[in-house]
């Protein structure tokens, strides 16, 4: 098994029968597919020699026909066949894909999968005679618990801007794209897209830049507004989030960058609580880093009293109140000006003074 920044590397990598990308990362999934094509067929086969198939309607048949076929135009003469969402493909025709595994062919199947339990006889067979990337974000191994690879995405966000968009990006810079929000490798792609439109000749990116061109202050002030609202300041948080909405950004768009941030906090209180469960009993500090709260600039101080503030009662009920304003924003509140009404709801809802007898952290 390989990582996809390991595959996307490797201008050489052999041709394979059978191949499985697995992980979350769909901006990942496809930069592997369109590398292992270029490498195996040629950008200029694609139209004769890649089959692409849906794993929600096809059937074994439909893949098995477009393996057993050669390519005529093809100067490889491989063909690729490539069945998307195929999760439920692999349940149905997990025998037929094990037999393929043991006796490999001239032509690939690649499966894109969301999960790929390594327990499985197929994981073992395809890992022992064909290719298996893993398109999760990259992790590294702290203590007893795993961590997404910072570093690793700084290599990989400096080498994409020298490779793709011809600018230098500084390893500060790229390191304040990672901070700017979730780790989504498309959405970094396109920031570094909108880079390459103001960089300039022979000088790196700073980040300045970013936050400049990137950022902006409709980020800062995004989170700002969550910042006042967990620290209890409700006629800050109301007067930032105002201030958005009177700016022009939908409810919704808000929405989606508020929840990831506040769905740290409650992922620090479901790893305290499932120490105390097993056994393995963690302080609050301990449980922040594996939460996403970054380790630099002050962020897991002020996240753990903000947590202390909050509440174990409270804190654990984030899940909810976002389940019930994204289920508004997408209903009863679905038009904008109603959509204010639930933002306000929520910012208020975590400003609001917790009684001492609550605090439970």
């Amino acid at each position: 098994m390989i990582h996809a920044f390991e595959a996307l590397g490797d201008r050489k990598i052999p041709p394979a029968s059978a191949v499985a990308l697995f992980g979350e990362d769909r901006f990942l999934q496809l930069e592997v597919i369109h590398h292992l094509t270029a490498t195996w067929i040629g950008d200029d086969q694609v139209e004769f020699a890649v089959t692409r198939l849906d794993g929600d309607s096809c059937q074994w048949s439909d893949v098995f026909d477009s393996l057993s076929t050669g390519s005529l135009f093809s100067s490889s003469g491989r063909r690729l066949v490539i069945v998307d969402q195929a999760d439920d493909f692999v349940k149905r025709h997990r025998a037929a894909l094990e037999a393929l595994a043991e006796k490999p062919g001239a032509n690939s199947l690649i499966l894109c999968v969301d999960s790929w339990p390594a327990n499985t006889r197929l994981y073992k067979l395809i890992e022992k005679s064909g290719l298996q990337i893993d398109c999760n974000p990259p992790t590294s191994t702290r203590g007893k618990s795993k961590q997404v690879d910072e570093n690793k995405i700084c290599e990989w966000l400096t080498a994409r801007a020298r490779s793709i968009y011809s600018f230098e990006l500084s390893k500060p810079a790229a390191r304040e794209l990672i901070d700017l929000g979730p780790c989504s490798f498309g959405l970094f792609d396109q920031q570094l897209a909108k880079l390459s439109c103001c960089a300039v000749s022979g000088k790196p990116i700073l980040p300045d830049n970013v936050r400049e061109w990137i950022g902006g202050w409709r980020i800062n002030t995004v989170w700002q507004t969550i910042d006042a609202a967990v620290d209890g300041d409700t006629a800050k948080a109301l007067a930032l989030l105002n201030r958005l909405l009177q700016s022009g950004e939908h409810p919704l768009a808000l929405f989606g960058q508020i929840s990831w941030s506040l769905r740290r906090y409650s992922e620090v209180i479901e790893l305290y609580e499932r120490g105390q469960r097993t056994g393995n009993r963690l302080r609050l500090s301990e449980c922040l880093a594996p939460a996403g709260f970054r380790p630099w600039g002050g962020e897991l101080d002020a996240a753990e009293a903000r947590l202390k503030r909050l509440g174990q009662n409270r804190a654990r009920k984030i899940l909810l109140w976002l389940l019930e304003a994204d289920l508004a924003l997408k209903g009863s509140h679905s038009h904008e000006a109603r959509g204010r009404f639930v933002m306000e709801e929520l910012v208020t809802r975590l400003a609001l003074p917790m009684p001492a007898a609550l605090a439970l952290l």
